[in-house]
């Protein structure tokens, strides 16, 4: 919620087959491009923000525990259209 654009929704999205789920979360904000390589690192910071601006570790968190289920996770971020997370998770048998 901290990065959107307050005055816009954040949609989540689930949908699934016989072999994976899928979770997509979008918001209208944008992620810097120089930040979108890291984004996954732990206590990621840009030059010029304080600690308080910077990402900590929760998206770190959440590609482990994707990656630990035999997942992945992707980013897409642009001005024009906002910013996507996308989780695939395969299905346990």
């Amino acid at each position: 919620m901290r990065h959107g654009v307050p005055e816009e929704p954040v949609a989540v999205t689930l949908r699934s087959d016989d072999a994976s789920v899928w979770m997509t979360v979008h918001n209208r904000g944008a992620i810097a491009p120089d930040l979108l390589p890291q984004i996954f690192a732990p206590f990621v910071s840009r030059q010029g923000m304080d600690s308080s601006e910077g990402l900590g570790l929760g998206l770190y968190i959440v590609r482990q525990i994707v990656l630990a289920h035999g997942g992945d996770i992707d980013v897409h971020s642009t001005s024009d259209e906002g910013t996507t997370f996308s989780v695939r998770l395969p299905r346990q048998g």
